[in-house]
């Protein structure tokens, strides 16, 4: 039963050593299952990863296949609906200026206060003020005017346009997720081993620190490992977020050739990335497991115990 730090203060003194005791044994515990992992990671584990990881980055560029072509909904317009397009622009915009300084010299002379944004409605809308004057009453005026749209309405083409159904690339989405499942295992991996080689870091002692510069300097290694797969995770969510970009801008411009250039392009360096992503966490398991088998016995047994009946 986990004991609280109120309910520990209002044991006894013999019930605090009792849950001492099951302190210190769920310690016990916890090293040794550490230390079973860490074992089985070694011999077991890593060794197999390095294999598959290095199978896995010479499959990559046979997984891959180009995405297709996008067909964007294109909509013609005939040339009246343009024609009349153009003209209720223009005499939207003529009105709205109209409107704009009417409203300031009627402002002017009614000592109306104008609002200090322009706010957008749905269909129709009218401006209303308050009378600042302190001798009459105050009264809501309202000042019919046009809809002011902060951009231009999208006219049906545009909307066709951005309505296209776009599929994502599944060979790029499914070599992401294998590498993403390999870079979650080299981070729980990474953080259980550390773990277990800080807990069996000595206290701190004068001379006969050798091993436990080891230790430090190991799981310092361990630590960037961990760190370098925590980049790419985000390597890979911000693929997606600049590819959609990318896709936005051909739905946009649909006869630029080069953004679609540009998209397959993308796709190929982001190929690229990923089997060098996939080498880099190969060559960081080869490295833990060179450096840790070599050191070994230093990291179990950072300090002899022989050598403090030598020190002097």
């Amino acid at each position: 039963m986990a004991l609280t730090v109120e309910q520990y203060t209002k044991l006894s003194a013999s019930e605090k050593k009792q849950a001492m005791k099951g302190i210190e044994e769920n310690m016990k515990q916890i090293m040794s299952t550490l230390d079973a992992q860490f074992d089985r990671y070694i011999n077991h584990e890593i060794p197999n990863k390095i294999m598959t990881l290095n199978q896995l980055s010479q499959t990559i560029p046979t997984l891959f296949t180009a995405s297709q072509d996008i067909n964007v909904n294109i909509v013609v317009e005939s040339s009246t609906t343009q024609t009349l397009s153009k003209q209720q622009s223009s005499s939207s915009s003529s009105t709205v200026h109209k409107n704009t300084k009417n409203s300031k010299s009627k402002s002017k002379n009614s000592k109306l206060s104008p609002p200090r944004k322009r706010r957008k409605f749905n269909d129709q809308g009218v401006i209303s003020a308050q009378n600042s004057s302190a001798n009459e009453d105050s009264e809501c005026a309202t000042i019919g005017t046009e809809v002011w749209y902060r951009k231009s309405r999208r006219t049906a083409s545009e909307i066709a346009r951005l309505e296209t159904n776009v599929s994502m690339n599944e060979s790029m989405h499914n070599i992401s997720n294998m590498i993403t499942k390999e870079v979650i295992e080299i981070i729980h991996i990474v953080t259980a081993m550390k773990m277990s080689i800080s807990l069996k870091i000595p206290s701190i002692q004068p001379g006969d620190n050798f091993g436990v510069e080891i230790q430090e300097e190991i799981v310092d290694d361990l630590g960037r490992s961990e760190n370098g797969a925590l980049d790419a995770i985000d390597q890979i969510a911000g693929y997606y977020q600049i590819r959609s970009k990318a896709i936005s801008k051909i739905l946009k411009w649909p006869y630029v050739e080069d953004y679609k250039d540009a998209l397959q392009s993308f796709d190929l360096s982001h190929l690229a990335t990923l089997k060098s992503m996939v080498i880099d966490l190969r060559n960081s398991y080869i490295i833990l497991h060179d450096t840790i088998t070599k050191n070994m016995d230093k990291l179990k047994r950072p300090r002899d115990e022989r050598a403090k009946f030598y020190m002097y």
